[in-house]
């Protein structure tokens, strides 16, 4: 399921553009997406609860916050692929090992071994390669918008995988997938969703293809790559989902024909390296899990 949404993520920005493209704008088509998703979510998580809320209330802090967290993902990863190019902020959010390095020393108090600290020197070099040429020949640095959110969005799913590991509670993708659907949709109100949607009411056709978006691919995408994240270890939620990074810079080269700088693709060696290092599972590492 985890290599699914690998998948399906790499493809994800492909029909995300084609509705962001339309008459509403971006954060006003985010924010129909969203509410689309939430909604459609919140049947089921409605429906289970009508059963009986056992399962609800198992989730716990893991639930409430890791749900919360992943709406900031879903949030700042889809506008990283509206406003940067598909292949860079790709590889920004898979520098996992920066930040797998730091919250296992400062969640699990665990200091970095000798492959550790070559995963991170190898997800520094990658990023260094990815912004530093242009500072290097006088261009100042290369961080645009998409670039930031792409970075955040890394960020956050780590925090997401770590919050959901170790925080009490039993999580039940669906719950967690309303959640996180529902907070995106609120940040992209509140930052502009609700204005430009009374600027620019979006047509009934368009409202067609964004609840497509939203029940076909947003909603299962989502699922999978949470229910997988927590049922996994981390490390193999890394390694499985990196099939989304190729997948990711074959098809914008492809379809939407973005170039690849030779540095983009030394930087995205790197930071593939780097990831594979940090997740391979290790006896030492098998033992400290159980």
């Amino acid at each position: 399921m985890t290599l699914a949404a690998a998948l399906l993520w790499g493809l994800w920005w492909w029909p995300l553009r084609a509705l962001a493209g339309g008459p509403a704008g971006p954060v006003a088509s985010m924010t129909v997406i969203y509410l689309v998703g939430a909604g459609a979510a919140s049947v089921v998580v409605a429906a289970q609860a009508w059963r009986g809320t056992a399962g609800l209330r198992a989730g716990g802090a893991a639930l409430l916050v890791s749900g919360l967290l992943f709406g900031g993902v879903l949030a700042t990863w889809n506008l990283a692929l509206l406003w940067g190019e598909v292949a860079r902020v790709t590889l920004l959010f898979y520098l996992s090992p920066v930040w797998a390095v730091i919250l296992a020393f400062v969640v699990g108090g665990r200091c970095p071994d000798r492959r550790r600290w070559a995963a991170l020197a190898l997800g520094l070099g990658g990023a260094g390669l990815l912004f530093g040429p242009a500072a290097l020949a006088g261009g100042g640095l290369r961080l645009g918008a998409g670039d930031a959110m792409g970075l955040t969005s890394g960020v956050l799913f780590a925090v997401t995988l770590t919050a959901a590991r170790h925080l009490p509670g039993r999580i039940a993708a669906v719950a967690q997938t309303a959640l996180a659907v529902l907070v995106a949709a609120l940040v992209t109100l509140v930052t502009g969703g609700a204005t430009a949607l009374a600027a620019a009411p979006p047509s009934a056709s368009w409202m067609v293809g964004a609840a497509a978006f939203a029940l076909l691919i947003l909603i299962p995408g989502v699922m999978m790559i949470l229910h997988g994240g927590n049922r996994l270890e981390s490390e193999k939620v890394t390694l499985l989902l990196l099939l989304e990074v190729p997948v990711a810079m074959l098809s914008a080269a492809l379809i939407a024909g973005e170039t690849v700088a030779p540095f983009d693709l030394a930087a995205g060696a790197l930071i593939i390296a780097a990831a594979a290092i940090e997740a391979w599972p290790t006896a030492a590492r098998s033992a400290a899990d159980k």
